[in-house]
């Protein structure tokens, strides 16, 4: 007669917990069969039935064994029914055996290492963005683990908190970046811990950007000013000046002109400046209003007036100014200038001529002593002087000298003047005439 198989350890229960290795003993049942001869085999179902991914159990011994690895965190129900059957191929015996998987806890992982945060400059109280850790902890969804955000910012820790319950940042006081001692820029490390201890780390750099809280204003709301229309283009008219309180890019403007734009300009550094000629314009004088605008890099701007008054070419003086003299008057030192200097040239060539004529020696000219011919006093009656020969014949003064004679002039005078008269009223004798 045969003997059936029994168990002698089942029913039982057995536990385990979670992660333990492939290939690890969980239970050896013991079954008797007083039938030597008897070959024993094993076989089990699984409850639930996912079980049997989990479990093995060894058909020539019973022994059961883990399958693969098993996560407490993705399981369903953590207890598991195996129904193990020894059998000697006449009779078996089925029994129970519950496997109580337990969970272990798992260190949390922050899925990222490395986080920016940023925002305005604000008072105490004011957040930044949100983080998305992305920890990663089965045990938060399984036993409900509780995540504690902890921070360590350095010298700068004070600066700002951390929630401990969602690792968001917030101003630990009134930040002002136009107070230089606050800095725009410091890291932390954030160190995220489960509630048994288990830890992981990451950085977040934390910039705060600067808010452009003031306008650039002007020293002066307005400006009166006289430009003569001779002026030349570039010259400086008037300087302005405007500030901003603002630290950073926000304090850094610039000025510009948003009318007026072709007959005045402006420097960077407020010097407003003749950009044409005003005669071509306004030869007969004019009042010209001028906007000049300071606008910082956030869009704040501020304005002012600059009221310029182009006198007509002929302007008659209503104020107590002292009015220009010859050389005061800009164009007149220019004529005065040029006429200068054209006198100076002019002067340096006569000098120069000069001294040339000066230094040359005169031609030398022969000169011939001239002979006085000797006229007897009854020879010049009337006036008149004639010249006879030796034989005492007298030529007419129409008559050419010889070739070896010299030439004989006869001098009428101009005039028929009388010599003075003798004590009887006779004439005197003229004086003697010449022969040149």
């Amino acid at each position: 007669r045969n003997v059936d198989p029994t168990f002698t350890n089942l029913p039982a229960s057995e536990s385990i917990t979670e992660n333990v290795a492939v290939g690890t003993t969980v239970f050896q049942p013991v079954a008797a069969d007083t039938d030597v001869t008897d070959v024993l085999e094993y076989y089990a179902q699984f409850n639930p039935s996912y079980g049997a991914k989990l479990f093995t159990v060894n058909p020539n011994t019973g022994e059961v064994l883990t399958s693969a690895n098993i996560d407490y965190d993705v399981i369903g129900d953590p207890s598991i029914a195996i129904f193990i059957t020894v059998s000697d191929g006449k009779w078996f015996d089925t029994q129970r055996l519950i496997v109580n998987i337990g969970n272990e806890n798992e260190t949390p992982v922050i899925a990222q290492k490395y986080f920016k945060i940023m925002r305005d400059e604000g008072v105490s109280g004011d957040s930044f963005p949100g983080i998305r850790y992305d920890v990663e902890d089965p045990d938060i969804a399984s036993v409900n683990d509780v995540m504690l955000y902890t921070k360590d910012c350095g010298a700068d820790n004070s600066r700002v908190t951390i929630s401990s319950s969602t690792g968001v940042f917030s101003f630990n006081g009134d930040y002002d970046l136009d107070d230089a001692s606050n800095p725009t820029d410091f890291t932390c490390t954030v160190t995220v811990t489960d509630s048994d201890g288990l830890t992981d780390t990451c950085i977040v750099d934390v910039r705060v950007d600067y808010v452009n809280e003031f306008t650039p204003t002007f020293t002066q709301s307005s400006y009166d000013i006289t430009v003569l229309y001779t002026e030349l283009v570039g010259t400086i008219i008037l300087s302005v000046s405007a500030s901003d309180q603002d630290l950073g890019e926000h304090g850094d403007f610039y000025y510009e002109i948003i009318n007026a734009e072709k007959l005045f300009g402006i420097f960077q550094n407020g010097s407003i400046f003749v950009n044409t000629d005003l005669i071509i314009h306004y030869p007969n004088g004019h009042v010209v209003f001028i906007t000049v605008k300071a606008e910082d890099t956030g869009g704040l701007f501020s304005t002012i007036t600059v009221n310029v008054t182009i006198p007509s070419s002929i302007v008659e003086s209503t104020t107590t100014e002292k009015p220009l003299t010859f050389f005061e008057y800009q164009m007149n030192m220019v004529a005065y200038e040029i006429a200068a200097a054209v006198v100076a040239a002019c002067l340096l060539v006569s000098i120069f001529f000069a001294c040339r004529y000066i230094r040359r020696k005169p031609p030398v000219t022969e000169v011939k002593a001239m002979t006085l011919p000797q006229v007897p006093e009854n020879g010049a009656k009337n006036g008149i002087v004639d010249k006879s020969n030796d034989n005492g014949d007298v030529n007419s003064v129409n008559n050419p000298p010889s070739n070896n004679e010299e030439p004989q002039i006869r001098v009428r005078p101009l005039f028929n003047i009388e010599g003075p008269r003798t004590a009887d009223g006779g004439m005197r004798s003229p004086p003697p005439a010449y022969n040149l």
